[in-house]
């Protein structure tokens, strides 16, 4: 059997913690339990009929040269995911940090 590389049980932790998060708050959570790599890692559907699409990510922070405090590591979206509207969380020990195009509404059922 293969084992699952610490990065890919890390990414695994992130999506469970924003699914978690997500159904907390109300939210109905679709996710692919075999898959490869996609543009969503979370689909979310609340029962008012918002759909929010969700890429979990692992905040991963740096010092950058000249710097004397750690700054975020940004990963950029796809074309499709800018096309899907996805919106990336970052996940942290404490807190989940959703960032990308969220409208008023879905942006006070998420948090």
């Amino acid at each position: 059997m293969q084992r699952i590389s610490d990065r890919h049980q890390l990414g695994a932790h992130s999506e469970a913690r924003v699914a978690l998060h997500l159904i907390e708050r109300g939210w109905l959570i679709y996710t692919q339990e075999f898959r490869g790599s996609g543009p969503v890692d979370i689909a979310a559907v609340h029962p008012d009929g918002h759909v929010f699409l969700v890429d979990a990510k692992s905040d991963k922070q740096r010092i950058n040269r000249g710097r004397k405090t750690p700054s975020r590591i940004n990963r950029p979206r796809s074309d499709l995911q800018r096309q899907l509207g996805v919106v990336t969380a970052y996940v942290t020990t404490h807190t989940i940090e959703f960032s990308g195009p969220m409208s008023p509404e879905i942006r006070a059922l998420v948090e």
